[in-house]
This record gives C-alpha cells, sequence and structure tokens, in this order.
C-alpha cells in the first residue's frame, strides 16, 4: 500500500487582483511541518475512495473526478482503492483542497506505476487557477512565491476553485524556511467562505487600486524574501504589517470575524511575533524565533483570550510530501 502525506501551508497574500502588470493574482507561502493530509492507495477489484465522509460534498465530487481523469489516461490502468485517512479542515487557510488533489493523484500515480511527473500532476489536478502556493509546496516545501497567469481580457478576478488554469503559476523563487523559526498556527472563530461565496468575495473585492497592488509587491519582494533569508522575524513582521493594511490581504481581513482580526492585530503588535492571516482564514499564524519563549507563551495567552484554539508550535518544512509503503 502507497501513503501519501502531504503537508499544510499558509499563504501570505495575493498580490495583483487590478491588472497593474502584465500578470494576474502571483503570491508566497510557506509550507509548515504539522499534521496535514494522508492518502492511501493499492490495487483493488474496484476503483473507490473510502474516507469521503472527512471531506465537505464538493470536495468529493472534485476528488472522485481527478481519480477518473488520472484512470482515463492510463491504458489498462488497475482498479485502485484509495482512503482518506486524515484530512485538516477545509476552508480554513490550511490548503486543503488542493493537498486533497494532488495527494489523490500521487497516490494513484505510485500505485498503478503510471510515472507521471510532477508538473503534469498538477495540470491534471486543475488547481492553481489563482494562487501557484499550494501546487508547489506540496512538491518542494519550503518558503516560495509565484508569478501568477497572464492577465486574460476581460475576464473577472476568482479564486483557484472557479478557475480551470492552462498553465500552473510559475515560481519566482524558493528558499528554505530558517530553521530557527517556529510558526505557532491558531483558529479563532471565523467566516469560512468557500464556493459561490468565495468568488463572490473575490469580484466584490476587485480590481484593487494600483497604489495599492505596487506596494504589496514591493513589501512581499523587498521584505517578506529578504526577511526569509536573513532569518529576520522582526523585518518579517513589519512586511506583514503592511500587506495586511493594503491590497486583496486587507480586504481578506476585513471580511474576517471580529474575533479574527481582534486576534491578529493583538499578535501583530506583540514584540517577537510576525503574524499574519493565511488566505481568507480563518487560521492566523505567527512566525517566531524558536527561542523566544516569551513571544510564544504571549501568542498561546491572546488566542485564549479571544477565544480561539491553539493548534500548536510547528517548524517549517522543507521538503514535499512524504510517500510511504505499508
Amino acid at each position: 500500500m502507497i501513503v501519501i502525506k502531504a503537508f499544510p501551508r499558509v499563504h501570505i497574500s495575493l498580490l495583483d487582483l487590478g491588472d497593474v502588470t502584465p500578470r494576474r493574482y502571483g503570491g508566497a507561502g510557506f509550507s509548515i511541518d504539522g499534521n496535514g493530509l494522508e492518502v492511501s492507495a493499492k490495487s483493488s477489484k474496484q476503483t473507490l475512495i473510502a474516507g469521503l465522509d472527512l471531506l465537505d460534498q464538493p470536495a468529493r465530487i472534485e476528488a472522485e473526478k481527478v481519480l477518473s481523469a488520472f484512470r482515463s489516461l492510463q491504458k489498462d490502468c488497475p482498479e485502485l482503492h484509495l482512503g482518506i485517512r486524515r484530512a485538516p479542515p477545509q476552508h480554513a487557510g490550511f490548503g486543503t483542497k488542493t493537498a486533497l488533489l494532488l495527494s489523490v493523484l500521487a497516490a494513484a500515480n505510485r500505485a498503478a506505476g503510471a510515472g507521471l511527473s510532477a508538473p503534469e500532476i498538477q495540470r491534471l489536478s486543475g488547481r492553481g487557477g489563482a494562487s501557484g502556493v499550494g501546487i508547489h509546496l506540496f512538491f518542494v516545501g519550503g518558503f516560495l512565491c509565484d508569478l501568477g497567469h497572464p492577465n486574460p481580457e476581460d475576464a473577472p478576478f476568482a479564486p483557484s476553485s472557479a478557475v480551470n488554469p492552462a498553465r500552473v503559476p510559475p515560481l519566482a523563487c524558493r528558499f528554505d524556511t530558517p530553521s530557527t523559526w517556529r510558526f505557532l498556527l491558531m483558529l479563532p472563530q471565523g467566516k469560512r467562505l468557500a464556493g459561490k461565496e468565495e468568488t463572490q468575495f473575490f469580484q466584490k473585492a476587485t480590481p484593487l487600486p494600483r497604489i495599492e497592488v505596487l506596494e504589496a509587491i514591493a513589501a512581499m519582494y523587498h521584505g517578506v524574501v529578504p526577511a526569509v533569508l536573513n532569518a529576520d522575524i522582526a523585518t518579517l513582521g513589519s512586511s506583514l504589517k503592511i500587506l495586511h493594511s493594503i491590497g486583496f490581504k486587507r480586504r481578506e481581513l476585513d471580511a474576517q470575524s471580529e474575533a479574527v482580526r481582534r486576534t491578529y492585530y493583538r499578535l501583530s503588535l506583540t514584540p517577537g511575533l510576525a503574524a499574519g492571516l493565511s488566505s481568507l482564514g480563518p487560521l492566523i499564524y505567527a512566525a517566531v524565533d524558536a527561542r523566544d519563549s516569551h513571544a510564544t507563551e504571549a501568542a498561546s495567552r491572546i488566542c485564549a483570550e479571544e477565544g480561539g484554539a491553539f493548534l500548536g508550535v510547528f517548524s517549517g518544512r522543507n521538503t514535499g510530501h512524504e510517500i510511504a509503503y505499508e
């Protein structure tokens, strides 16, 4: 039996949702070495996916759809039994849907001996219509920035779930997350937007003003990126504050519950923490130096005071998914 173990990610921000540059979207994120998603696969007398009860109805449909698409491409494909063993919360900022579809395809690819490459699996998943972060972190881990997609003509802005991309967003850069950093993950009581609601949010929040798009790109590439390269928590924190005050990230934060916003703002003002909202949330993350116990304790206390769940302290993950055999 093949077992694919995928890992959660935090998404920092999308950048150009104003058609200011030649490319839409683009963004960045970190892979987290925490409890993620597990999918098993083995040959069987009948093709099916067990464990679908861990998913909502749209995710169940998409998982079955990508497995069917995979089988249709393979000559004499064996019958496969896939099992979803574990999945993080959906529509919360962990990147669960992308990890799910890639894991289903990676598990089926191994079990069937199909030999599909990483780019082929990425394209077959249908993900990456807006963000290329999760679709790349699944394979390489670490911290990365993607370059989005060429501007289409007269097409509305939409989330990855609503777009079937012609190409996977290319990577701008990929670096190891500093070994001295830890990520504190917190889940306040907040909104979970998906499907039609998420698409409507994108349409309402865009297009962004030119100056905000340019400031967000500057904060990412001359703030977040060098902060990662230099293991500089202070610069990461100040750059994330800029990103959360402008552009798409500000609008994502504004759309969240009061508890999520309070949690973020209190963490962002705490010395030693670099805090952010992952995707549309409600997942909140805070990067901290592993030796700074005071900042970690402060984050845990703030989370509790705001009624949230403190999920733990995790390292960044600098490799992609794991493949195990049972």
